[in-house]
């Protein structure tokens, strides 16, 4: 199962966590479509927070979020899922037993499905689905939970944007082979130019480990080549760029 977010819902659900010094929460709604679900709202509700804890019940907040979903019209919809998600600040997400008590609750207040979902100030979060009072096959199995879901950005129209224009103007590289290959194609004695290609980014990515720069790595290849890299390398001789009786000095 995948739990499509569009941008806006996104934005506004990492604005609301990474506001605040504290904890946070609220609730949302997301809909059943085919096998995948569409989270498609986040709102705020009354609550009282600390650095530890976020607390909906004495404030009406669960309560609020049912009127607000009865006055949106949302809950006679079958694909309906409620979405409940809260912050842990700079700590890392987990469910804690707090969070698995109040998610197990939920099935005495008429709550079919709930997404749950947790994150954090560095973007780290942790999703679930949870199914009340199921059953299959005659057998009554009570609790359904699917665990470690993800999100998935939606296809709507701000993310089919960025998607075209990172396609239109990125291009990832290796940038050690790619750059090597590009400077050099002397053949060896094969005749076959991409041995002494690939042995030379090697050699680069070698002096690199050693805490050379790139440019002086490759200023190095070209004055001893890979095998002159590799016997200065092999006999302790390659002491970095400070040194300047080391390569290249």
């Amino acid at each position: 199962m995948n739990v499509r977010l569009d941008a806006q819902t996104e934005r506004r659900l990492w604005a609301f966590i990474r506001a605040v010094d504290t904890e946070i929460g609220g609730w949302g709604y997301a809909k059943l479509v085919g096998a995948d679900l569409n989270w498609e709202h986040v709102f705020l509700v009354p609550q009282e927070v600390t650095h530890q804890e976020v607390d909906f019940e004495t404030t009406g907040g669960d309560a609020a979020a049912v009127e607000r979903a009865i006055e949106d019209g949302v809950l006679d919809d079958p694909a309906f899922v409620w979405v409940s998600w809260h912050s842990h600040h700079s700590m890392k997400p987990y469910w804690s037993k707090t969070d698995d008590e109040r998610i197990a609750a939920m099935s005495t207040t008429g709550v079919r499905r709930l997404l749950s979902f947790v994150g954090c100030h560095d973007g780290s979060y942790r999703l679930r689905m949870d199914v009340f009072d199921v059953q299959a096959a005659g057998i009554r199995l009570g609790q359904v939970t699917m665990n470690e879901l993800k999100l998935v950005c939606a296809d709507d129209e701000f993310a089919r944007a960025i998607t075209k224009e990172i396609n239109g103007n990125v291009k990832e590289i290796n940038l050690v082979s790619s750059a090597i290959g590009a400077r050099t194609q002397t053949p060896t004695e094969s005749g076959d130019p991409r041995t002494l290609e690939i042995s030379q980014a090697f050699a680069v990515k070698d002096l690199i480990d050693n805490d050379f720069t790139y440019d002086e790595a490759s200023r190095i290849v070209d004055d001893v080549g890979a095998e002159g890299v590799d016997f200065l390398i092999n006999s302790g001789e390659a002491f970095g760029p400070d040194d300047s009786s080391a390569l290249g000095g």
